[in-house]
């Protein structure tokens, strides 16, 4: 792995309000690159590109965020006195 992290665009597509954000996000994205880099040579910026445009639009609280959220929907609701 060459390029693990290649420029700024991970820690901004992952959620940068938690220190965890970045780092859980840059997990995935570094080994898409490494299999899109790989299998298409030519293409794999434009395609790193566009998963970057969806992570961005339809994630925008980032993975760790999409993660915290599910993981409080899946908690029961605590009783406030």
């Amino acid at each position: 792995m060459c390029h693990l992290v290649s420029g700024g665009d991970h820690g901004a597509a992952q959620g940068v309000a938690r220190l965890y954000g970045p780092l859980l996000g840059v997990i995935p994205l570094a080994l898409l690159f490494e299999i899109l880099s790989a299998n298409f040579p030519n293409l794999y910026s434009v395609l790193l590109g566009a998963v970057f445009i969806v992570i961005v639009y339809f994630v925008p609280q980032g993975v760790a965020g999409l993660a915290q959220s599910g993981w409080r929907a899946l908690r029961p609701a605590e009783k406030r006195p």
